[in-house]
């Protein structure tokens, strides 16, 4: 009943973030079209749409803040503490601090290279829709958004509450599958969805391995801000050989950082019970 119960919660929590995000664009486009009624006799669905597009960074971040600051209210009424239970006051050590950047690092390597070689893109095109939606802003307030603060929320949400939640009725293990699947879902694409669920499993392990959520929310930075440098960059043609050897170097890289953050790891049978 206890696993029902934690994986009801868990999925309830990502469809009310879902929910919430399609309410901030419900209500962005009633103020945008009164904004558009303010200055023009019609409004055009053309020019309204264009309006949403581009704010669209700051409609997600507004969505993640009115998520957070729910679940941190209920928190206080239910006499929980959420920096305790997301793990975010434990501090980590310089050297797994530089560890976790390396391995982000090479995790971003391998899975564009993997991206890029494979040529998946092509069958599905609305993941360059997405992406271009998102890199099409300004470089500063783009890297600001997708490459810190979202980052952020999505770490205190999965990494932090989702798996810790989770822990209660399942095995590490399945916990950080769960919270994978949960994350790559929330994605709503195919491709995001996909490696949105690799890199969900891996900073999964790194927070039990490491003990603190300042590790997953370090890792996660680094390998979007790369992707968001990496895409104002012209992105270079390096030819399929030299994309498969940057590839294997950052798959190895990954195993090595991984290999030395669990074999240094902190005790990881100790579980935050939500219920009590």
């Amino acid at each position: 009943m206890n696993k029902v119960r934690v994986l009801g919660e868990s999925v309830l929590l990502v469809v009310m973030t879902i929910i919430i995000q399609v309410m901030m664009t419900i209500f962005s486009s009633i103020y945008f079209t009164l904004k558009l009624r303010n200055s023009q006799d019609t409004v055009n669905q053309k020019d309204l749409l264009m309006l949403i597009t581009e704010n669209n960074l700051i409609i997600i971040l507004i969505g993640w803040i009115v998520t957070l600051l729910i679940i941190y209210i209920v928190m206080l009424l239910s006499k929980q503490n959420m920096i305790k239970i997301i793990k975010l006051d434990n501090k980590i050590s310089l050297l797994h601090i530089g560890i976790c950047i390396i391995s982000a690092i090479g995790l971003n390597m391998a899975i564009n290279g993997l991206i890029s070689m494979s040529q998946i893109t092509n069958l599905f095109p609305e993941y360059e829709e997405v992406i271009s939606g998102i890199i099409n802003h300004d470089f500063y307030l783009t890297l600001l958004c997708v490459g810190i603060l979202i980052p952020i929320s999505e770490e205190i949400l999965y990494r932090g509450i989702l798996l810790n939640k989770l822990r209660n009725g399942f095995s590490i293990s399945i916990a950080i599958i769960i919270q994978g699947i949960l994350f790559g879902i929330s994605h709503m694409n195919f491709i995001q969805g996909m490696y949105a669920f690799i890199i969900g499993a891996f900073f999964g392990y790194i927070v039990i391995w490491t003990g603190s959520l300042l590790s997953s929310i370090i890792m996660h930075i680094v390998v979007n801000s790369m992707s968001v440098i990496i895409s104002n960059t012209n992105q270079l043609n390096m030819g399929y050989n030299n994309m498969l050897i940057l590839t294997l170097v950052g798959i190895i890289i990954s195993i090595i950082s991984m290999r030395i953050l669990y074999l240094d790891r902190k005790e990881v049978n100790n579980i935050i019970n939500f219920y009590s």
